[in-house]
This record gives structure tokens, sequence and C-alpha cells, in this order.
């Protein structure tokens, strides 16, 4: 953190601090909720503090503006936390199966989206032919033959990648297993 130029800067800042943090606290409080809060406040002051040499005559409104922004930071970042799947704490993970998620987004990235979903479908949420049929609304046949078909287009992209598909071991078994 770069820190005001001279004792004239710290002393600038130690005032506009004492003067508005309340202000800027109150301003801060009715925007985010109370567990951001402090964070916003203080990344507030952290950026007054980083700036405050720039500025020809630092204030209550220059304070404000600062906090607006780190304010929209603060909400833009709780939006897309909260468009994240929740996990259950109680959740164990098993690196075997997220190693072999890793090796299918890989392959899912060369899949039209219809492949695409009939893979996660397979793959990540553990259905058979038959519930995928009934998901997509057509005949487990179908299931079975655009399966074999996204199976074979991925052995090929993966042989004209140089990589077997025993080098992506998981996949191969979960495109048959059903």
């Amino acid at each position: 953190m770069t820190q005001p130029e001279g004792r004239a800067g710290e002393a600038e800042f130690e005032r506009l601090y004492r003067e508005h943090v309340r202000d800027i606290a109150r301003y801060v409080a009715r925007r985010v909720p109370p567990s951001s809060r402090d964070e916003v406040v203080a990344n507030t002051f952290v950026a007054a503090w980083q700036k405050i040499d720039s500025v020809p005559e630092p204030n209550l409104q220059w304070l404000y503006r600062i906090a607006f922004f780190e304010v929209s930071h603060e909400l833009r970042r709780l939006r897309r936390v909260a468009d994240l799947p929740q996990v259950p704490p109680t959740v164990e993970f098993d690196s075997a199966q997220l190693e072999a998620d890793d090796q299918v987004r890989y392959v899912l990235q060369r899949l039209t989206p219809s492949e695409q979903e009939l893979i996660r479908l397979v793959h990540w949420e553990g259905q058979s032919r038959q519930e995928i049929a009934q998901i997509l609304g057509v005949s487990a046949n179908l299931v079975n033959v655009r399966l074999h078909r996204i199976h074979r287009r991925i052995e090929k992209r993966l042989e004209g990648a140089h990589v077997s598909a025993t080098d992506r071991p998981g996949l191969n078994q979960e495109v048959h297993r059903r």
C-alpha cells in the first residue's frame, strides 16, 4: 500500500478519518448488508489513504465518492456470490471424482450444447439412459445412439490431439456405464 508523502498527507488523512468515519459508516450501512459494512468502510479509507496526495482538497464529498465505488463493488460481488450454487458444509469431495469432472470439462468444451447436456446428465447428474430419455422427451434408444456417436467423436478428437481415451480416465467409463 502506498503512503501519503510527508506528515501533511498523514495528518490530513487522520483528520478526515476522525471527522468523517461515522458519516461514511452510516452511508455504507444504508447500502450493504451488515456482514459487509466494516470491510466496505475499511476499503473506503484504504483507497482514501492511497489517493490523498493526488487530491487538492480532500473532503467528505470525496470520501462519499470513494464509498460509492466501494459499495458498488461490494454489491456486484454479493450478486456474484448469490448466483453461485451453495454447497452444504457437510459435503466431502472425492479428489478422484473432481479429477474426472475436470476431464469431462475438457471434453465438453469441444462438444455442441446438446452433446454437452447429454454428457452432463450421464456424468454429473448420474442419470440413466431411461431417465435422460424422459428428461429430454425422446426414446432411450435415441439417447443410446446419441451417446454412442458422441463417444466416437470424443475418441477421434482425443486421438487427433494425441491423447488417448485412457489418458482421460473416468470419461470412457462414464459414457459407457449405462
